[in-house]
């Protein structure tokens, strides 16, 4: 039976882990009986994962984007020197005992920090591969780090195949990035990466017991980055489309901050018609079931909802990156969402915002819909290797 180890580094929300947990299951589906380790430091979002897929989980970090860039902080009481030496022996000790037919790395060539290095030196001419969600950044910043010259050599030292996972209809990495041309032989484009979700409106507010006639708006907005003062200026807004919702359902997240989530969750208990929420399971069937959802600007987000083809309300919020900002704005000049900017408009704008796109939704029955079964199509590529041709060049 064949084994695929699944790599991803803990990020800032759980965008890696539910693209992962997609992958797995993708995996899982196609090669009935094949053994599909993940293999991590994320601390949320591990019940994402599907059944039959099992993980090692590395001690994590936790990270904060702020404005000199992205900081990070053991969870446990370790100097990051300390931290990162039992990362890199872990990681390498856990591959080589499990020894995987293929080994897939999501996002960073490296790992965090270099902590894959020792685990890729000991697999090279071993099918390994890196899995890029598409938009990464700014053009400066990611030519001078994942497409530099010596970050080439490694790749092409380590990695078999590069699948990224994104339509190049909507973001061509060859176009965006000054890649060098001894990657582009390696590049496979796979579509958008989405956890499926078959039902349709109509079905999942039946399964929902969502009255056919109720106005329900659905924000998932996450924490850190500095999400509290939108959280905020949402609810106000909201409050202020009372007669034209019915119901407001706030789903914050696990990695929102403690004392955010309080003051958040106090506030909404104060009206009767919100509804608050930390995790919420069927998160998916709700955002089908809405009229309208709001939502933060990450891949994993972006992706659901070109999946499912809901009417939503994008607002990125990195602070030091740029590649939410990036991607969402991309997609909204496609008409396939709409793009609000905290720094581009003032809070008492955003009320406006909610109330046209209730009135117009998006994406517009004939606007060119993008791919999204890039789970599948990894997967494919995975477990075929350099065989399959089924892809975009």
């Amino acid at each position: 039976m064949a084994r695929i180890a699944l790599y991803w580094h803990n990020g800032r929300s759980l965008g890696h882990t539910a693209r992962t947990a997609a992958i797995g299951q993708s995996l899982l589906a196609q090669r009935p009986g094949c053994s599909v380790l993940g293999i991590t430091g994320a601390s949320h979002g591990l019940e994402l994962l599907p059944a039959g897929m099992d993980v090692v989980k590395v001690p994590s970090f936790r990270a904060y984007d702020e404005p000199g860039g992205v900081r990070t902080v053991p969870t446990l009481p370790l100097t990051y020197r300390e931290l990162q030496h039992l990362r890199e022996q872990l990681l390498a000790e856990a591959v080589a005992a499990f020894a995987p037919d293929v080994f897939v790395v999501d996002t960073n060539p490296q790992g965090r920090a270099g902590e894959l290095i020792p685990t890729l030196g000991a697999r090279r001419g071993r099918a390994t591969m890196l899995g890029l969600r598409g938009v990464m950044g700014s053009a400066a910043e990611t030519n001078t780090t994942l497409f530099s010259p010596s970050m080439a050599r490694f790749i092409l030292e380590y990695y078999t195949q590069l699948l990224v996972y994104t339509d190049p209809a909507v973001f061509d990495l060859e176009q965006a990035y000054t890649i060098p041309p001894s990657l582009r032989p390696l590049l496979l484009y796979t579509g958008y990466v989405a956890r499926p979700e078959s039902c349709s409106c109509v079905e999942a507010r039946e399964l929902l017991e969502v009255d056919q006639y109720e106005r329900l708006v659905v924000i998932s907005l996450g924490g850190g980055q500095g999400a509290e003062p939108i959280w905020h200026d949402l609810v106000t807004a909201a409050v202020g489309l009372r007669g034209q919702v019915d119901r407001v359902l706030l789903v914050t997240g696990p990695y929102l901050e403690h004392d955010a989530e309080v003051r958040i969750r106090t506030r909404v208990a104060e009206i009767p018609w919100f509804r608050w929420e930390r995790m919420l399971p069927g998160l998916k069937t709700w955002m089908r079931a809405a009229d309208l959802f709001v939502g933060g600007g990450g891949y994993n987000t972006l992706a659901e909802v070109l999946a499912m083809g809901v009417n939503a309300l994008i607002i990125p919020r990195q602070i030091s990156e740029r590649e939410q900002e990036i991607h969402a704005g991309r997609l909204a000049a496609q008409g396939l969402i709409r793009l609000y900017s905290p720094e581009q408009h003032a809070p008492t704008a955003l009320a406006g915002i909610l109330h046209k796109c209730l009135e117009e939704p998006y994406p517009r029955a004939d606007t060119p819909r993008p791919a999204c079964n890039g789970a599948d199509r990894a997967a494919m590529l995975i477990t075929a290797g350099n065989s399959s041709t089924e892809v975009w060049r």
